[in-house]
């Protein structure tokens, strides 16, 4: 028994029981050894989800990413990180393993050079690093909720229009426009969850480049 088997027979309870039926007493029933030999290699629960955290999450970004770029090295790696989390459907249900998504060093040391060496201070290289994550990590969760809603035969973009037939144009003029805007057109925001993802990363991205801009800005 090492680390790596804990962390596999506890995802497998995470999918079977969700996160809540995670704890060291079900993994140490489910690999067959006493309490004393599980806590040998895991020091608590806490430590447990962060290392199922680090298992779901860690990829890096590809290789043809020159670390010079630090604009196409984020982006790439954002990409590769969705990939993966939309991959493993546990992260819809142990929102907890996103705070120690971040423990993977090697992913840390990588961020932190290729943002520094653009300009970025140390402290806003970790900062928008983890903004990345954040967002990446919402998206994933936001795609999982879609397809709920969607099995059950409602969107929020559907929920939204009943609410505002129900109130009548003069409650919210201005969202009522938007919606008869887009009435009969396919919405990116549902549909196409890909085009979402890559507007809110340009945004994101372009405001980094921004702060940036004013910080490297040579004072008049």
């Amino acid at each position: 028994m090492d680390r790596q088997r804990i962390v596999e027979v506890a995802l497998e309870i995470a999918h079977e029981h969700g996160v809540k039926g995670v704890t060291m007493t079900s993994v140490a029933e489910r690999l067959g050894v006493a309490m004393p030999a599980l806590y040998y290699h895991v020091s608590s629960r806490d430590e447990l989800l962060g290392l199922i955290g680090v298992s779901l999450l860690y990829t890096e970004a590809p290789a043809t990413v020159v670390l010079d770029d630090w604009r196409g090295w984020m982006t790439e790696f954002a990409r590769a990180l969705r990939q993966q989390a939309l991959r493993e459907p546990t992260l819809s249900v142990v929102p907890a393993v996103r705070a120690y998504s971040m423990n993977s060093i090697p992913m840390l040391e990588q961020a932190a050079t290729v943002l520094i060496r653009a300009g970025f201070s140390p402290s806003d290289a970790l900062w928008n690093f983890g903004f990345l994550v954040s967002t990446v990590l919402s998206s994933v969760y936001r795609e999982h909720c879609l397809a709920v809603e969607r099995a059950q035969g409602r969107t929020q973009l559907s929920t939204t229009r009943a609410a505002l037939q129900e109130a009548g144009p003069d409650a919210a003029p201005t969202m009522w426009n938007v919606m008869q805007s887009w009435a009969g057109k396919p919405d990116s925001y549902e549909s196409d969850p890909n085009h979402r993802f890559e507007r809110e990363l340009v945004v994101l991205l372009d405001g980094f480049e921004v702060a940036l801009a004013r910080v490297q800005k040579p004072a008049e």
